[in-house]
Formats: C-alpha cells, structure tokens, sequence
C-alpha cells in the first residue's frame, strides 16, 4: 500500500488509485480482521476505514482525485522532470486550456468510453489504466460525480492561475531570451528537498532515538566527503580533540 506523508509528493493520490482498483479486496481484509479476533468487532481505526470504503461520497471523492491526476497531474510531473523552471510558462498554459475544457466537457474522463487522447494533458496512455479503469466501472453506482469533479477542475485551474501568474505573457520571464533563462536556471520540482526529508524519514525508523542535531551531522559528513578531508589533514592532535 502506498505510503502516505505529507513530504511525498503525490502519495495520497496513490493511495485513492490503490483502493479503488483493489476496492473489494479491501472490503474482504476488513471481513477477516474483523472476523479472525476471539471476539470479532473492529476498532474505531478500522471501522473508520469500513464506513468509508462503503460511502459513496468518499468513493466520489477518490475517483475525482484519480481522474484529475490521470489527466493533469501525472502528466505534468512527466514533463517537468529535470527541466528549467524558467521554461515551463508554455506548459502552465497548456494545464489552463486543457482544464478549461475538462470542464466545459466532463464527459472526456468520465464517459465510458474515455480515451487518454482526448482526456490527458500529454495525449499519451493513461499512467494508471487499472485505477482508471475501476474508477469508470464504478461511476454507475455513484451520484453527483460531475457535481464534484467540475468544482475540484475549476478550483484547480483558479490555482494554476494563481502559481503560474509569473509566466504571463508581457512578463520579465516570458520576454527574457533562452539564453538569460538559461543563465538564472533553476529546478522546476522541490525533489531535491523531498529527497532528504524521505532519507530522514527512512533513517529516523531505523535509529528512533537518533536526535535531528545527529541526523544532520552525519548527512552533511556522507554529503560533503568529510572523511576524504580528515585523511588529508588530520593530525593525532585532530583526531584526539574529536574523540
């Protein structure tokens, strides 16, 4: 199951495309964890989850959440893997028109016969086909799906207005030429950070009781090459100080 943190970009949508593709089988692990105890009853962790498997309004919520990574999220992770953040004003325009006509058109994720061509950012296939595939089969037992989704789409394009209002036409940074972008580059994801809060988060599980201060040191003494300095310049006095 994926593991949901709020440093993982992206998880918690994994985590709706996990239940909804595997949505009975979940169902049944809870009939056995319920089943397989002396005295058969669940705790209020796992009759939260029970509830919410079987409501509809999380289940819409869920597969609202899968059409629109499938279709702009995961897309636009694809496409900004390790390029210039000061390039990316043509992409951001892109995700605006095409969540415009998401939204004047639903039908293009949830029709039955939904293709990726007509429904994903980038035109190619579907990063999910499974999730998307469940998300469709389920569509029939649920209501109000587009009064959902047109909302969630036009939230989320008012947002991408908002981040993207830099890159606007006329701007410092759609008027500077290739070259000056080129010069002031800079990473267009935050993977650089996430990275080391993920390395932290599996260090931290390993040595509980290792303290932030020490976590630190011994990162920054594996990422600066600490030891190759020591054996250059280090004296007996140096080490005995250290010690």
């Amino acid at each position: 199951f994926p593991r949901t943190h709020n440093s993982c970009f992206s998880s918690s949508v994994l985590a709706a495309a996990e239940l909804i593709t595997h949505l009975e089988f979940y169902i049944d692990l809870m009939n056995i964890i319920e089943f397989s105890k002396s005295s058969p009853a669940l705790t209020n962790v796992e009759n939260n989850l029970w509830s919410a498997l079987w409501d509809p309004p999380t289940l819409v919520e869920l597969v609202v959440v899968i059409f629109y990574y499938q279709a702009i999220g995961h897309p636009c992770v694809w496409w900004t893997e390790n390029t210039n953040a000061l390039d990316l004003g043509p992409l951001h325009a892109e995700v605006c028109d095409h969540l415009h006509v998401l939204i004047n058109d639903p039908l293009l994720l949830t029709a039955t016969d939904a293709s990726h061509v007509t429904g994903s950012l980038d035109e190619q296939s579907w990063e999910d086909l499974a999730a998307m595939k469940a998300a469709l089969e389920l569509l029939p037992t649920l209501q109000h799906v587009h009064e959902i989704l047109i909302p969630f789409l036009q939230g989320a394009l008012t947002t991408w207005v908002r981040f993207s209002a830099e890159f606007a036409p006329g701007g410092l940074i759609d008027e500077a030429t290739a070259t000056k972008r080129q010069l002031a580059w800079m990473p267009s994801t935050n993977n650089a950070n996430e990275s080391m809060l993920g390395s932290y988060h599996v260090h931290i599980q390993n040595k509980p009781s290792m303290t932030l201060h020490q976590y630190n040191a011994e990162a920054m003494y594996r990422q600066n090459d600490t030891q190759v300095s020591i054996d250059v310049v280090f004296e007996v006095p140096d080490y005995q100080y250290i010690m």
